[in-house]
C-alpha cells in the first residue's frame, strides 16, 4: 500500500511539473507584459500600398508638432541650404520644412518626408519618400522601398520603382521606367508618339456568342467555347464568355461583360471591353484598346500605345507577373507587376 502511494505522489508531481512547464511562460507574460510593441510589417508583407506612407506621415507630423516620440522616430532637420546637407551622413528620418530641388546626384538612405514638393536631378536615389507636393525625379534616379506624394509622381527616363509608389493625384513613368506596384487616380505609361497606326471603324453589327464554334451556353449571359476561339472585328457581344484555350477580339469589336481564357488572349486594337479580362497565359492589350475591369494574367500584359484601363470614375486593377506597357497607355487604380514592369519605348 505505502509503495502504491508513493507512485500515485511520483505521478503526481510529474504531471504538476509537466503542467508547469508549459503554462508558467504563459502565465509570467500575462502578468508582466514583455513583448508589446506590434511585430514590424517588411515591404514585401503587406497588401496596404500606402501602409508605410501613412505610417510614415503620422510620425512625421508628430515630430513636427514636438511630441514626444521614441528614439528612432526622432528626425533630423534638412537645412534650406542644401549645399549644407550631407545625405551620406544622414542616419535618422529627415524633414524638410519646404520644397527642395537638388542640384546634383542625392544618396538619401533614410526615409524623407517633403513639406513641399521636390524636384531632384539626374541619378538620385532615395529609399523612402513623402512630399505633401509632387515628386519630380530625373533620369537615372530610383525608389528602393517606396514613395508617396499628394500631388503627381513624375520618374524621368530609365528611372527604377523597386516596391511602391503611390500618389493621390498621378503618376507618370518615362519611356524606360522599371516598376512593381503603381496605384493613383490615373497613371501613365510615357508620351504616345504620333502617327499611330489606325484603321478605319466598320459599322458596328450586334452578335451572339450563341453563333460561334464550339460553344456552349451556361447560363443566361455565359457562355463557354471549347479550344480556340476568334471574335471578327466590328461585332458587339453582350454576356460573358469562357474560352479553353487562345482568344483573339478583333480590332473594334465591343464586349459588354467578362472574359477569361485559359490560353492566350489577344484584344484588337480599337476593341472595349468593359469588364474583367482574364487568363492563366499572356495578355495583350492593343493600340487604343479599352478595358474596363481589372486585368489579371499569371504571366505576361502587354500594352499598347494609348491603351486604356479602367477609368477614374472606376478604378481597376492589373496585375501579372511582368507588365510591359507602350509609351502612351493609361490606367486607373492599382498596376501590380509582382516581377517587373517596364515602360517600352522604341
Amino acid at each position: 500500500m505505502n509503495l502504491a502511494w508513493l507512485y500515485f505522489v511520483a505521478f503526481g508531481t510529474t504531471c504538476l511539473a509537466l503542467m508547469w512547464l508549459a503554462f508558467h511562460p504563459a502565465w509570467q507574460e500575462w502578468r508582466t507584459p514583455t513583448d508589446c510593441t506590434p511585430l514590424a510589417v517588411f515591404p514585401n508583407y503587406t497588401s496596404d500600398i500606402d501602409h508605410f506612407a501613412e505610417k510614415f506621415r503620422g510620425v512625421a507630423l508628430s515630430n513636427i508638432a514636438g511630441e514626444i516620440l521614441a528614439a528612432h522616430e526622432i528626425f533630423e532637420h534638412v537645412p534650406e541650404d542644401l549645399n549644407e546637407m550631407n545625405w551620406a551622413l544622414a542616419r535618422r528620418p529627415l524633414i524638410a520644412y519646404d520644397s527642395i530641388k537638388t542640384a546634383g546626384p542625392v544618396r538619401c538612405k533614410p526615409p524623407l518626408f517633403v513639406q513641399g514638393g521636390i524636384e531632384a536631378s539626374s541619378g538620385d536615389s532615395f529609399t523612402a519618400l513623402f512630399a505633401q507636393g509632387s515628386i519630380r525625379l530625373g533620369p537615372d534616379s530610383e525608389v528602393l522601398e517606396w514613395a508617396y506624394a499628394d500631388d503627381v509622381i513624375y520618374l524621368g527616363e530609365g528611372s527604377c520603382a523597386l516596391r511602391r509608389i503611390s500618389s493621390a493625384t498621378a503618376v507618370e513613368l518615362d519611356k524606360r521606367c522599371c516598376f512593381e506596384r503603381i496605384s493613383a487616380p490615373v497613371v501613365r505609361f510615357g508620351v504616345a508618339p504620333d502617327g499611330v497606326p489606325g484603321t478605319r471603324r466598320p459599322a458596328p453589327v450586334e452578335a451572339s456568342f450563341d453563333d460561334l464554334p464550339n460553344v456552349i451556353r451556361r447560363g443566361d449571359s455565359v457562355h463557354m467555347v471549347r479550344g480556340n476561339c476568334e471574335l471578327p472585328e466590328g461585332k458587339i457581344y453582350r454576356g460573358s464568355l469562357i474560352v479553353t484555350g487562345r482568344l483573339l477580339i478583333g480590332a473594334w469589336v465591343e464586349i459588354d461583360g467578362d472574359i477569361k481564357a485559359r490560353k492566350d488572349i489577344t484584344v484588337g486594337a480599337h476593341a472595349r471591353i468593359l469588364g474583367s479580362l482574364i487568363s492563366e497565359k499572356q495578355i495583350q492589350v492593343r493600340h487604343e484598346a479599352f478595358v474596363e475591369g481589372p486585368v489579371i494574367s499569371e504571366t505576361i500584359v502587354y500594352l499598347g500605345v494609348r491603351a486604356k484601363l479602367g477609368t477614374s470614375a472606376s478604378p481597376t486593377t492589373i496585375s501579372a507577373g511582368n507588365i510591359f506597357a507602350e509609351a502612351g497607355a493609361i490606367a486607373h487604380g492599382t498596376v501590380w507587376a509582382r516581377d517587373l514592369g517596364v515602360v517600352w519605348s522604341i
